[in-house]
């Protein structure tokens, strides 16, 4: 999946083993690249486990997820232990992740089971650092930079 983004608000509720991403809800040894979240994740987890919810992908395994960003919160209800939330991913085992932000308060780390938190990697940023790093490290044949405090968009 390249060159993408989601707008809009997702809601759901888990009834067991739910995989919700703002862009992919369950993706295995797929690329993702130059992509942005910029709707709400509104997720009540039932009291259930086994949950994995993230701003760009839910469930990830073996994935390439790279110049992407979320810029939304993922407010969760009946949250119980066994459920993971990420601002980039909620699970990403075995996957590499390059160049994702996400703004921070959107959750309490880029990927829910901590697999690959990295400086300059995954990162949790102000508005003000997200506009500075996605204006100059992204490739400007793909994104647009942006305009009067307006984060990038893709071309």
């Amino acid at each position: 999946m390249i060159n993408c983004y989601n707008t809009k608000k997702i809601t759901s509720s888990n009834q067991g083993n739910l995989k919700i991403g703002g862009l992919i809800g369950d993706s295995y040894d797929s690329t993702v690249e130059n992509c942005y979240n910029s709707g709400e994740l509104e997720i009540d987890f039932c009291s259930k486990k086994d949950g994995k919810v993230g701003g760009i992908v839910g469930h990830g395994s073996s994935d390439t997820i790279r110049n992407s960003y979320n810029l939304k919160a993922i407010t969760v209800k009946n949250l119980v232990d066994g459920n993971y939330i990420g601002a980039i991913a909620g699970t990403g085992g075995g996957s590499t992740f390059e160049r994702n932000y996400y703004l921070e308060g959107t959750a309490t780390s880029g990927v829910g089971n901590e697999v690959a938190d990295a400086e300059g990697i995954l990162e949790a940023k102000s508005r003000a650092d997200i506009l500075n790093l996605m204006n100059t490290n992204l490739p400007s044949d793909v994104w647009e930079q942006g305009k009067n405090g307006e984060y990038p968009g893709l071309k």
